[in-house]
């Protein structure tokens, strides 16, 4: 038995999730900027300043063109009832790519002696992920939280089922999961009337969250920068989720398992307005600080849901529904303080405090009103600081680099679960007359508690991620 519906659907698929994570970006750009963990706000001179603040664009006295080629390796474990599963997932991109005009009035010492422009593309995100997690469950089912949705007060009928819950419990209403009980046709029973199941859940995505930007800056008097960026940031998202429960010790009667599978293809398309300005009090000193504005993004998703069950007696009903979704999410706004120290020609150091409120995201439509999604965003995200820091030290023509990146929780106390993560970064490279090569590598960990479903007393997969990005950059001046 098959039902496949194409439809355009409420917003049972765009929720909080959707919100952070298109609001929680990370450092990318150029192998200098990532051997130094992205901490480069107030020292400008590379084209992810662009990204970072566009100040930085008016320290430029040559004009300039990069490349970076990047690879993305994804390593993952994670733990749920004492079992274990490893998975990983790499991929080539581009990191970076970007050219700087400089027009510099060479008779000037004081007043603007710099006017600048510049494009880039910089990497913000890498959605090439892979975590699968499986165990054992003897207390519950994900049916148990259908049942306790359509058997609240005087319980709901089939009918009104397919309008409030079309892709969870009326899919398994239709594939006999769920089923009235005898005399009584608002209220159901599930197949799994007790637990003892073997639980899966893999879920593989692919994409990346990028921008491309252009950039203004000038300098004044080489003590005063300020710069503009008008971003267009685009990302593409594939998610395939897989769940699964199997009653493989054969102690339930007639079932056998039953598999959800869901498909989602998400693409978006936005703006924003970044606005920096760097100062040298010394020679030694600078300080800078940048804003981004909210980004708005367009957002086209189409999904498919499948439910499959299989019972003992060879019985095998399955049922699909597909959907078609456009909807906005105005991303929050960042500002950033950094300062930086030049150490004469021997080095620099470089210190970034990011700050982003990501209980002020918030989702839109023109057919849904997004309200219990909105009041999610707020009761579970919060306000968080995110810190780079960053050396530079000179062995002429080399460049030796190190950098440390930690990005704060986006989650309230009260909210189970663990968002941040961290980076360290190594680096070097060699200048040449006219020329530049750089290389990057960057470690990023994490860990987090995810839930196959919530229910009081489910236990939480353990999951312990890492990243590792291999960075090259290959530049020329002129």
């Amino acid at each position: 038995m098959a039902i496949a519906v194409m439809y355009h659907t409420t917003a049972e698929a765009q929720n909080e999730i959707d919100a952070l994570r298109y609001s929680q970006t990370t450092f990318g750009g150029s192998g200098r900027v990532l051997g130094m963990g992205g901490a480069f706000g107030a020292l400008g001179g590379d084209v992810s300043s662009m990204q970072i603040n566009p100040a930085g664009i008016g320290i430029f006295r040559k004009s300039e063109v990069s490349l970076t080629p990047a690879f993305h390796q994804f390593n993952a474990t994670s733990v749920y009832e004492g079992y274990t599963k490893a998975t990983d997932k790499s991929n080539l991109n581009f990191s970076s790519a970007g050219a700087v005009f400089t027009n510099i009035d060479k008779s000037k010492e004081f007043g603007w002696i710099a006017t600048n422009f510049g494009f880039a593309y910089n990497r913000i995100d890498n959605y090439h992920v892979e975590l699968e997690a499986e165990g054992p469950n003897a207390y519950s089912s994900l049916l148990d939280t259908y049942l306790n949705k359509v058997n609240d007060g005087a319980g709901i009928t089939p009918e009104l089922m397919a309008d409030e819950y079309p892709l969870t419990a009326y899919m398994a209403f239709y594939t006999y999961l769920l089923d009235t009980i005898p005399g009584d046709p608002t209220h159901y029973f599930s197949q799994i009337p007790y637990a003892g199941i073997l639980q899966n859940r893999k879920l593989t995505s692919n994409g990346s969250h990028s921008e491309t930007q252009l950039s203004f800056g000038a300098n004044h008097s080489n003590k005063f920068y300020i710069g503009a960026t008008i971003g267009f940031p685009r990302f593409r998202y594939t998610e395939m989720l897989d769940y699964s429960e199997k009653d493989h010790k054969d102690t339930i009667p007639a079932f056998t398992s039953f598999n959800i599978g869901q498909e989602l293809y998400s693409t978006g398309q936005g703006m924003n307005g970044k606005f920096g300005i760097i100062y040298r009090p010394h020679d030694m000193v600078r300080l800078g600080l940048a804003y981004q504005t909210p980004t708005l993004y367009t957002i086209n998703e189409e999904f498919y849901y499948t439910v499959e069950a299989l019972y003992d007696n060879g019985f095998n009903p399955d049922s699909t529904v597909a959907g078609l979704f456009k909807y906005s999410i105005r991303t929050p706004s960042r500002t950033t303080a950094s300062v930086g120290l030049v150490v004469y020609k021997a080095g620099l150091i470089n210190v970034d405090v990011e700050q982003v409120n990501y209980g002020g995201a918030k989702l839109s439509s023109s057919v849904y009103g997004f309200d219990s999604e909105n009041k999610n965003v707020k009761d579970k995200y919060q306000s968080a600081t995110n810190i780079r820091v960053g050396t530079e030290w000179r062995i002429n023509p080399f460049r030796l680099r190190a950098g440390y990146a930690y990005y704060g929780n986006p989650f309230k106390p009260d909210v189970a679960n663990n968002g941040s993560h961290e980076s360290i970064s190594l680096g070097g490279g060699i200048r040449g007359n006219g020329y530049y090569l750089d290389l990057a590598y960057v470690f990023t960990q994490s860990q987090s508690n995810t839930y196959f479903y919530k229910l009081d007393g489910l236990s939480p997969v353990e999951q312990h991620m890492r990243s590792h990005i291999f960075a090259v950059t290959v530049g020329f001046r002129y």
